[in-house]
């Protein structure tokens, strides 16, 4: 709280680790997962229409993980889809970070 600038900074990192990874062909499969990230990242630091690119791409991906079986990346996929949801609902209404 009141670290505006650190939360900056740290959100700004994150965000380049993200692209990095998107960069990744290996990562295609959980390219829904990472988009949202970058998406969450870009929203806190209030650049909402590259968020907004980024939550709507990720919305047309399915998740998925050799690492974990049918049901679990069916199931990660459909909470991947409702942060989605709730994120561009936020934006397109004009939703602040940090305000509900």
């Amino acid at each position: 709280e009141k670290k505006e600038a650190d939360a900056a900074s740290a959100r700004g990192k994150a965000l380049e680790i993200c692209q990095k990874q998107l960069a990744v062909k290996d990562n295609a499969g959980t390219r829904k997962e990472l988009l949202l990230i970058a998406g969450a990242m870009r929203y806190f630091l209030n650049d909402n229409p590259a968020a907004l690119k980024d939550f709507r791409e990720a919305a047309e991906l399915t998740y998925s993980n050799p690492k974990l079986d049918a049901e679990q990346s069916k199931n990660f996929n459909a909470y991947l889809s409702a942060l989605l949801k709730e994120y561009i609902a936020r934006i397109e209404a004009g939703t602040k970070p940090g305000n509900r």
